[in-house]
């Protein structure tokens, strides 16, 4: 079957309505060997163009290298790069997939890999200019949410102990205790906005800053829930790319949270 290309204006063949997708939900489409429902044709398209929409940009690559919902409807679907046909992720040891919620590792050997090196594939991802995003959907301690990579560290919280002390870092070489946060649920985001200063966000919201300098980028594939440090927490949606403002941030959460809400799998409150 072949996807019609998007445009602003409806077709009608054989006197039948056809939708236009947007360009880079085509992309990502073509050569799907389980074709997906036309609802959730529409709720991508819907994710896709309103984040395009609220940054401005006229394709995804414009601010993003990768970009996965992992709650998708097959595992197949989910684990492909909405960006690019390049850097699919693959799942190492067999993770649940459970459809529109993602995939959960089982603490010990599973994981999800993005196949996406930056220091090989980054074009928008920059040592002083990047943003990593990572929704999740089970609250989880003692186990690193994000990826570890030595030695230019780019880790979302580790969440060890009650009250969940978090360990992050993006671009640098220094992973310390940065404080405390209630819960592991939602839409983590790490941001570099130059050479020294770096923020991490939980649902927009800061929970802390930091000033650090950059030291390079990862010289690894950056993956999920392992290899290094294993965990159970179940990955919905993960991008990287450049650095996000404050208005992209809440862009982004309030499309992946749509598309969650959707399906009923949301959990940002």
């Amino acid at each position: 079957m072949a996807f019609l290309k998007y445009n602003d204006s409806p077709v009608i063949l054989n006197n039948v309505f056809v939708k236009h997708y947007d360009e880079d939900l085509v992309t990502y489409m073509v050569g799907l060997t389980t074709p997906l429902s036309a609802y959730q044709k529409d709720l991508l398209d819907n994710f896709v163009t309103t984040v395009k929409s609220g940054f401005s940009i006229s394709r995804l690559y414009d601010a993003f290298d990768i970009m996965n919902i992992y709650a998708g409807e097959t595992s197949e679907s989910s684990l492909r790069n909405l960006v690019k046909r390049a850097n699919d992720s693959t799942t190492v040891s067999s993770p649940t997939f459970t459809a529109f919620e993602g995939f959960t590792g089982n603490g010990s050997t599973s994981y999800v890999t993005t196949n996406y090196t930056p220091s090989l594939h980054a074009v928008k991802y920059a040592q002083d200019d990047a943003n990593w995003s990572t929704y999740i959907r089970n609250n989880k301690t003692s186990a690193y949410i994000g990826i570890y990579n030595d030695p230019y560290c780019t880790l979302l919280p580790w969440l060890y102990s009650a009250p969940y002390h978090t360990y992050w870092s993006i671009n640098d070489n220094t992973v310390s205790n940065r404080g405390f946060v209630g819960t592991s649920l939602g839409l983590w985001m790490l941001n570099r906005t130059n050479s020294a200063n770096r923020q991490l966000y939980r649902n927009t919201v800061q929970e802390h800053s930091y000033s650090t300098a950059s030291t390079g980028i990862p010289d690894t594939a950056m993956s999920l829930g392992g290899p290094w440090y294993k965990t159970y927490h179940q990955f919905a949606f993960n991008s990287a790319g450049r650095s996000l403002s404050t208005a992209e941030r809440t862009v982004l959460k309030n499309a992946i949270e749509e598309y969650m809400d959707a399906r009923g799998k949301g959990v940002i409150a």
